[in-house]
């Protein structure tokens, strides 16, 4: 939490976050930390599939911080019993990370998400001590590497996160403005 709010004083600051690139695989990044999310227990299933090629450059601590943020909230606001399914993909161009759980972000809310101090409605799994800050350092974080956030909500098909990154990353007045907004299927 300290770091965290560390790093929003900074954004806000605006200071920018520490971003340390190196080659990695997104897919056993992101396996680390389902498995890790596996081991905590609980009662929620998690799944994680793997498609295309995983390598490029990140900062994995970050990465990990903003996976593992994604992982935590599809935890807290999905039904007890449920599977968080997670899908890691590779393009030519792009790696993709991708959290859904069946439970539904309140519409009213879905435009702010992504905002500071935004919270959803308190549930059977939501933690006492939250800031409402977590979602806002994901988007930060994201657009830091060059990427972009997006999420789709619906009572039908539960909530889906997707981050989408460069495959390769690249510095200062050479890094691309964060990609444009597809669509989600």
């Amino acid at each position: 939490m300290a770091s965290m709010l560390m790093d929003v004083t900074r954004m806000q600051a605006g200071v920018g976050i520490s971003i340390t690139p190196q080659a990695g695989d997104l897919h056993e990044l992101v396996g680390m930390l389902v498995d890790e999310a596996r081991s905590k227990g609980g009662d929620r299933a998690f799944e994680h599939q793997q498609v295309g090629d995983g390598r490029g450059e990140f900062d994995d601590d970050r990465i990990a911080q903003v996976v593992t943020n994604l992982l935590d909230n599809a935890t807290k606001y999905s039904p007890l019993g449920s599977t968080v399914s997670v899908v890691t993909r590779g393009s030519p161009s792009t790696l993709e990370v991708e959290v859904r759980n069946p439970g539904q972000i309140d519409p009213d809310l879905l435009p702010r998400v992504f905002e500071p101090f935004t919270q959803g409605a308190p549930g059977t799994n939501i933690s006492k001590f939250s800031a409402g800050l977590g979602l806002y350092v994901v988007r930060q974080l994201t657009e830091a590497h060059g990427g972009r956030i997006e999420v789709r909500s619906s009572r039908e098909a539960g909530t889906t996160f997707r981050v989408t990154l460069p495959r390769h990353w690249q510095n200062g007045e050479d890094r691309p403005a964060p990609l444009e907004p597809q669509p989600l299927h």
